[in-house]
C-alpha cells in the first residue's frame, strides 16, 4: 500500500494525502477534552437535534461523530432547563 497519494484537484493545484493509520485517536470522554468551547459544541448538538425530528444515542454519535457519553452531561443540562 502507499504511503500517500497525489493528485490534482479542480483548480489545477496539487496535493498529496498521507495515509491515515485507523484508530490512533481516542475518542473523547469529556467536553473539555474536545479542546473547544463547551458553547459551540452545545449549538452544535442543539442544532441538531431540533433539525431532526428524533434521533437516538447512536444516531446523535454519527451525526456528529462524538461518543454519547461526551454529549451526555449537555443533554442533561438541556432536559434541567426545560
Amino acid at each position: 500500500m502507499p504511503a500517500g497519494y497525489q493528485g490534482v484537484d479542480r483548480s489545477g493545484d496539487w496535493y498529496i494525502c498521507a495515509a491515515m493509520q485507523t484508530g490512533a485517536i481516542e475518542a473523547p470522554k469529556r467536553i473539555e477534552d474536545l479542546h473547544v468551547r463547551r458553547d459551540l459544541v452545545a449549538s452544535l448538538l442543539l442544532r441538531t437535534l431540533a433539525f431532526a425530528d428524533q434521533l437516538s444515542g447512536a444516531a446523535v454519535e454519527t451525526r456528529l461523530g462524538l461518543p454519547f457519553e461526551t454529549l451526555q452531561p449537555l443533554i442533561e443540562e438541556f432536559q434541567k432547563t426545560q
